[in-house]
């Protein structure tokens, strides 16, 4: 995961080899001098000028002068045509593109960006060794073919066919598409089937448009786990489905909710106006990419918040049933039956104030070894031994006050404060002085923060605090949803909210690695699509050396990761980061184990 990684680049200095001189020797002169002194050749050795690997390729080798001139061309192109565009990306784009794999498509894709077409954020952020992805390729090509049809793109993105049939028989698998005069649209969902959609084409269109829909920036926050992992269900297209299902047409309204997860945010006016309704999503707190995605990544701040709250109540019941068990079990056997040192006066004070505990709704967990209605009937029972008549609740309340030790009577409040707060979903949280994680001024710049309560125990029992390590805030994060899906996460998490099984390898585990090579290499082996991969980097690789200026490689960030055979039958990866997903960058094996801690592989 990425923490606030910035996307500083390092500069690149300009090559220049119209200075350097050299002399050339040929086999004529040297037949005419064979005998050469030592101090000769220590002589001539000094004169040789310092020359550069490149520059001894451009002088010797016939075809590398010419990549190195037109990448020359290729930064002063890129320099006047963009403006503020960092060193760094200058000199990769001016690399790619004399790849042959990247030439027509990459000059396509500049071209679309300075007409306007495409926005510009889908050519920055990579790296030198990159390649565009081949859905992103087909979009160029769409587009193209658009403007040189004159045909509006969305009528090549959204075709339309006679029948649904027809559109399974004819489209490919991930591809929406129109049936007659029908409003909404269907994808095909595998070779002979399709799923009718809850939105019409234009919708479509807004949430994903052609280029954007696959080539997506994360922003300032830290969720690149959820970037990668949005992406790598999107762009695969057997799974494509599950993030168009979470999005619902309703009028001019736009419904956006993950299937089976109740948290729902809805976009009013967005069918109509489309971008224009997402004025407050910024490219500080949100991905530069298609509306889809972006709207996805908002919504899972409140699946992510409420994630958090469920397993704080969990772990806060189980905190405070262990204490209340260990309590009356040593209540139980050394305070009220074993201790004979006891006086009445004191064995009546401690039953009534439990028994004032139990009444209020205290609760006794299964592992005390009795319920609390036996335990009241217990008490009761004590109690009239002991002052021989029944005790009403009455004259309980108005003596058990001045009656009941103070420390055990605090323990008892506290108790029953924590009880009260369990079924209070916004009052879990902090109990340190400060505003609530779950109702505070945003606008306040002294807030706090923090991720989890942490239970902890005093003197008078059990008390409800903050870490200690509070997170100060600035307006980093903006509200709390943003802080919750964006302060890191795992890529598992947002797999296993679209249903999907995740499985979690160890690179520093011989038995994980070697499980996970059998497994990817039986799926390529075999021909498998049924299977997802992300992978989360060391943290120890920062901002330098090679990982970094050749495949855009840094510490602690997950990335999207396909696996794939070369030409010799071995195992390869196409590695996907999330500051441009337009990009992947190949990978050997070997590679691939040095970079990334831990490699997650996901059923479909």
């Amino acid at each position: 995961m990425r923490d606030n990684a910035s996307k500083s680049m390092v500069s690149v200095n300009k090559l220049n080899v119209q200075n350097n001189r050299i002399n050339v020797v040929n086999k004529d002169n040297l037949k005419n001098k064979t005998n050469i002194t030592e101090t000769e050749k220590t002589e001539n050795k000094k004169d040789m000028p310092q020359l550069s690997g490149a520059y001894l390729k451009a002088v010797f080798m016939p075809n590398a002068q010419a990549p190195i001139k037109q990448i020359e061309k290729n930064k002063e192109f890129i320099r006047d045509s963009f403006d503020n565009i960092d060193e760094k990306s200058t000199a990769d784009l001016a690399k790619m593109m004399v790849k042959n794999e990247n030439k027509q498509s990459l000059k396509d894709l500049i071209d679309l960006v300075l007409e306007g077409d495409v926005p510009a954020y889908c050519i920055y952020n990579t790296c030198s060794e990159a390649y565009l992805q081949d859905n992103i390729k087909d979009d160029i090509q769409m587009l193209k073919t658009a403007k040189e049809q004159n045909l509006p793109p969305q009528d090549l993105m959204v075709k339309n066919y006679d029948s649904n049939e027809a559109g399974v028989n004819n489209a490919k698998v991930g591809d929406v598409f129109s049936v007659g005069d029908e409003k909404n649209v269907y994808i095909k969902t595998d070779d002979n089937s399709s799923k009718r959609l809850k939105f019409d084409k234009d919708t479509y269109f807004k949430l994903f448009p052609p280029v954007e829909r696959f080539a997506m920036n994360q922003s300032s926050m830290g969720d690149c786990y959820l970037i990668s992992t949005l992406d790598n269900i999107y762009q695969d297209t057997e799974t494509r489905v599950k993030i168009l299902d979470c999005f619902e047409q309703d009028g001019d309204n736009l419904k956006v909710q993950v299937p089976n997860d109740k948290n729902v945010r809805i976009i009013e006016n967005y069918c109509k106006d489309g971008s224009e309704a997402l004025e407050n999503y910024d490219d500080y707190h949100f991905i530069n990419g298609a509306d889809g995605i972006k709207l996805l990544e908002d919504l899972f701040g409140d699946i992510q918040k409420d994630r958090f709250i469920t397993a704080a109540k969990k772990q806060t019941y189980e905190k405070i049933d262990d204490t209340v068990s260990n309590q009356m079990k040593k209540e139980e056997k050394s305070q009220f039956l074993k201790d004979q040192k006891q006086t009445v006066e004191d064995k009546k004070q401690r039953y009534r104030a439990e028994l004032k505990y139990l009444q209020n709704g205290g609760k006794i967990p299964e592992k005390a070894g009795f319920s609390r209605e036996k335990r009241i009937d217990f008490i009761q029972s004590e109690l009239k031994k002991l002052v021989g008549e029944s005790i009403s609740n009455t004259k309980l309340t108005k003596s058990l006050e001045k009656d009941t030790p103070d420390n055990f009577m605090k323990q008892i409040n506290r108790k029953n404060e924590l009880y009260k707060q369990i079924n209070n979903p916004d009052g879990i949280w902090l109990k340190n002085g400060h505003n609530s994680d779950c109702d505070c001024d945003w606008d306040d710049e002294t807030r706090y923060f923090t991720s989890r309560p942490v239970i902890e125990e005093d003197e008078n029992g059990v008390i409800l605090e903050s870490k200690k390590n509070i997170r100060k805030f600035s307006k980093h994060f903006g509200d709390d949803t943003t802080y919750y899906r964006g302060n890191g996460g795992l890529a598992e998490i947002v797999y296993n909210t679209f249903g999907m099984k995740t499985k979690m390898f160890l690179i520093s585990s011989d038995e994980d690695k070697n499980k996970l090579v059998n497994i990817l290499k039986e799926k390529t082996d075999n021909n498998k699509n049924d299977f997802l991969v992300a992978g989360t980097t060391s943290f120890q690789f920062g901002f330098d050396g090679k990982g970094y200026e050749n495949y855009n490689i840094v510490g602690s960030h997950v990335y999207s990761i396909v696996p794939q055979k070369n030409q010799n039958g071995d195992l390869e990866y196409s590695v996907v980061n999330p500051w441009n997903t337009a990009f992947k960058v190949v990978l050997t094996q070997k590679q691939l184990f040095k970079y990334f801690d831990n490699i997650s592989v996901t059923d479909k």
